[in-house]
């Protein structure tokens, strides 16, 4: 599949798009900065038929494509990617990352840049995961230069948000009993996902970037891989 930015999303996913100075031509339908799709993006998604029921909804219910200008669309392709992962389809999730990540654009309009930056963090955190650093730095890289908000010397205040978010983070086998029996399994699903989305993106700012502390980088790692594999649990057991 052709992607927006020029790049093909293969089976391999080892081609990246060019820098954003560039100006690759562009396939109709796709956004420029702040301007809507005139059709739907479409996604690279798995087969349907031997997924769990939540991925199978998932999958269902993003066939058409999505506006990459909505957050809540972009923000169930992230979703789906997540669970995917989790359940050990890890090159699907690869795939589905990247048949939209790199096309979405930042606007004052929308807030859907920020799905942008935990769907292409999360890409990183799977190259990372197979040991493929480079890539997952490039990755990073392009979803700095993407924002003219951002500045890669300037990083300090994605720990200290990390920071506030780990001391208020409460794994789940502290949770009250009763809470958790009163919770039902999409909430308890959704919660799980929740959590990585929040974590992804300082964990690999301090990876690939060497910054925020060898503790907070440790700290939030756990915490990525306790709710990856409640979720994979949550997820085998429907």
């Amino acid at each position: 599949m052709a992607s927006a930015t020029g790049i093909t999303i293969g089976s391999t996913a080892t081609d990246f798009p060019p820098l954003c100075g560039s100006k690759p031509a562009r396939e109709p339908g796709v956004s420029h900065l702040g301007r809507k799709p005139s059709v739907k993006h479409q996604l690279k998604l798995p087969a349907e038929s031997s997924q769990k029921a939540p991925i199978r909804r998932l999958i269902k219910s993003l066939s058409a494509g999505i506006n990459l200008n909505r957050e809540a669309e972009s923000g169930k392709a992230l979703e789906l990617s997540i669970y995917l992962y989790s359940v050990g389809d890890k090159n699907q999730a690869r795939d589905l990352l990247g048949s939209f990540a790199f096309d979405m654009f930042y606007s004052e309009k929308s807030g859907a840049w920020g799905t942008k930056k935990e769907a292409l963090a999360f890409l990183a955190y799977i190259y990372i995961e197979s040991e493929e650093t480079d890539k997952a730095t490039r990755i990073i890289h392009e979803l700095f230069e993407s924002n003219p908000n951002l500045d890669l010397n300037d990083i300090d205040w994605v720990f200290e948000q990390a920071i506030d978010d780990t001391e208020y983070y409460q794994p789940r086998e502290s949770w009250n009993t009763k809470v958790l029996n009163d919770l039902t399994k999409k909430e308890r699903i959704t919660g799980h996902f929740s959590q990585v989305r929040e974590m992804i993106f300082p964990y690999v700012c301090g990876i690939l970037l060497s910054a925020g502390g060898e503790g907070i980088i440790k700290n939030l790692e756990k915490i990525i891989l306790s709710e990856l594999e409640w979720l994979r649990s949550e997820l085998q057991d429907d």
